[in-house]
């Protein structure tokens, strides 16, 4: 059974032109999709920028965890527990040289 939490998200400056400026949202979730997709319903705008076509995370998305650094592609960060008082950041990688 999970247990729904409260939780903050911190919005990091790129994303904040799609929050009207907001730079901490508290969500809840029992896990980090949860959160996210909690958040994407909160500012709709975001969706785009943290999901792929099919709803999963994007492929450009890493998440930090309480200052933990996870990359999607190597954890299947949508289905990490949270509980209260985590802080999650998301963060779109930027590739180039």
């Amino acid at each position: 059974m999970s247990v729904v939490t409260e939780v903050k998200v911190k919005i990091p400056a790129m994303f904040q032109s799609s929050t009207g400026g907001v730079t901490t949202a508290e969500v809840s979730g029992a896990t980090v999709g949860e959160c996210l997709t909690q958040l994407s319903n909160q500012f709709p705008a975001l969706r785009k920028m943290l999901f792929d076509e099919g709803d999963k995370l994007s492929g450009y998305l890493t998440v930090i965890i309480n200052g933990q650094g996870l990359k999607d592609s190597l954890i299947n960060v949508y289905n990490i527990p949270v509980k209260p008082g985590d802080e999650i950041y998301p963060l779109i990688l930027i590739e180039g040289g």
